[in-house]
């Protein structure tokens, strides 16, 4: 999906915001700013009314049995050489005891120094998240893009860099970003050196990758070359797209794609983690692990939890 839209920088809780002269409407998608549909109800980034929802069934697809066979089943095709990395992914479905109201709980969600993004689908479905991932962002030929992957609890950021499993993981997402610009680039593409990037419950592998684009690279172009990104599908590429379309037992719908907006100066594109996808009384939340050599099953289910721990305050019971 995409638009012509802004990060208000006013806001001390960054919003991904659409100008209402370029929101599309019609029966399938609804494109839009919160503060154009809802004035009265949200200023200045001032969060609305909102009160943790209750609980009346909670479910994954998979269960943590099912997920640790898929896991091995994805570590025996990387051992037999079929893949270096495949992003396996899990949903929550939450049963609430009434209707949720989707921006109340968007402002209640967004999160300073992320990327807070929300999208209308139809009069009772939105879908929304907070994501510490910027797929690229371009002004006039210049790009850059995040490297991103490696999970670990906020306070244990050296252990993560002392990783050699999230290394690896790290390297191949860098990497085949870095592999995937170049081709587009009139330049060497540079990439900086691995650092901790956080977020306020977690901290992840992260590197700039920065491009200087050929004339007559558009965002098309971009877009095809970059998405999905190891972070997000794996590698090989179509191997590890195979590999989930054999594997996860849900369509991910929005899940992990980009959006953002475009023009010929600017565009800016997230990648849709860390979301949900609310439904009337349900709450559909996502989350994914990166597996490569050496992954745990158990511990990969806890790194699934724990990118849920955004959501937990917002819900009781």
């Amino acid at each position: 999906m995409a638009g012509c839209g802004l990060a208000d920088p006013a806001s001390s809780a960054p919003l991904f915001t659409w100008r209402p002269f370029c929101s599309r409407q019609s029966e399938e998608w609804r494109l839009f700013s919160p503060a154009f549909i809802a004035p009265e109800r949200f200023e200045k980034g001032a969060p609305l009314p909102f009160s943790p929802l209750k609980i009346e069934r909670i479910s994954s697809i998979p269960q943590k049995p099912e997920w640790e066979i898929k896991i091995r089943n994805a570590l025996d095709a990387i051992q037999k050489g079929e893949l270096d990395k495949v992003v396996t992914a899990k949903r929550v479905e939450i049963e609430c005891a009434c209707p949720i109201d989707a921006l109340a709980l968007f402002s209640a969600l967004r999160k300073p120094g992320q990327t807070n993004f929300f999208l209308q689908t139809s009069p009772s479905a939105a879908f929304l998240g907070s994501s510490p991932e910027r797929l690229y962002k371009r002004e006039g030929r210049h790009v850059e893009c995040d490297a991103l992957a490696g999970t670990r609890h906020l306070k244990d950021g050296e252990e993560l860099l002392r990783s050699e499993k999230d290394r690896r993981e790290f390297e191949i997402v860098r990497n085949r970003i870095r592999d995937a610009l170049q081709p587009l680039s009139r330049s060497a593409v540079r990439v900086s050196p691995c650092t901790i990037a956080t977020t306020p419950t977690l901290c992840h592998l992260h590197a700039k990758i920065n491009a200087e684009l050929n004339e007559g690279v558009d965002d098309s172009m971009l877009l095809n070359a970059l998405h999905p990104t190891p972070a997000l599908g794996g590698w090989p590429k179509d191997r590890a797209a195979l590999w989930q379309k054999e594997n996860e037992p849900f369509v991910r719908g929005l899940y992990g794609a980009p959006i953002g907006y475009f023009s010929k100066e600017n565009a800016e594109f997230t990648v849709a983690i860390r979301s949900s996808l609310v439904i009337g009384s349900r709450a559909y939340l996502y989350a994914g692990t990166g597996i490569v050599a050496g992954s745990n099953p158990a511990l990969e289910w806890e790194e699934s939890e724990q990118k849920l721990l955004q959501w937990r305050s917002l819900f009781h019971g």
